[in-house]
């Protein structure tokens, strides 16, 4: 085998693509794009679902992101429900996004995997047909959130 040969033959083994969301009120909410039942990757249930990502272009952007859409007929109401209980519980934990490229089933067959959060604003985004769900790198819970000072905390602050 040439070369040539080499790297223009693809591999025999399967290929996944997969996002998995956490938050400790749902817990792990997992797909995994083009296939038509679920499947088991590493030991875990993966849903499937077709889906739409855009990877995160590792190169010139120091910020890495990714964005998937998926069909809100498919999942969608059952990610509704989950992001439901993140509101009921008033927690202000991030939301956890993995995504990962699989050749083969098994843990030792990840090709690429990278973790982010999903962004706090415009980070889900539902309308009626499909969801949409932006991450990148940026931790939402450790942005400078700095203390508004008021003439009552610092009475030098008072125009005289």
């Amino acid at each position: 085998m040439d070369k040539r040969e080499f790297w223009s033959t693809k591999s025999v083994n399967p290929e996944y693509f997969t996002v998995t969301f956490y938050h400790s009120a749902f817990g792990y909410y997992r797909l995994v794009d083009a296939k038509f039942s679920d499947v088991t990757l590493g030991g875990n249930l993966f849903k499937a679902c077709t889906m739409k990502i855009n990877p995160p272009d590792i190169g010139k952007d120091p910020v890495s992101s990714f964005s998937v859409s998926f069909p809100r007929i498919v999942v969608g109401r059952e990610f509704k429900q989950a992001m439901n209980k993140i509101s009921l519980t008033g927690s202000f934990e991030p939301i956890k996004a993995t995504y990962t490229h699989w050749i083969g089933a098994t843990l030792s067959d990840v090709a690429f995997s990278i973790d982010l959060y999903v962004s706090d604003k415009g980070g889900i985004a539902f309308n009626g047909d499909s969801v949409t769900v932006k991450a990148t790198d940026d931790n939402p819970m450790r942005l400078d959130v700095s203390t508004i000072f008021t003439i009552e905390d610092f009475s030098g602050l008072e125009m005289t």
